[in-house]
């Protein structure tokens, strides 16, 4: 069985995570907005922005 769906982008303004355009990961996402602007992950609130390139993640 594969791994649940997560977030995966560039962070900026986390509360643990310092730094700016720092790649990260989420725990399972559990919400999504239909407007796609926030989600809800096992264990926090996300505020989301335009998509990042795959390309950008994989460096």
């Amino acid at each position: 069985m594969g791994r649940p769906p997560c977030l995966a982008g560039l962070s900026s303004g986390h509360p643990k995570l310092p730094g700016t355009q720092r790649p990260i990961r989420t725990s399972d996402v559990w919400l999504v907005s239909q407007d796609w602007g926030w989600a809800r992950t096992l264990s926090r609130w996300y505020r989301l922005g335009r998509p990042a390139e795959l390309q950008s993640l994989d460096s």
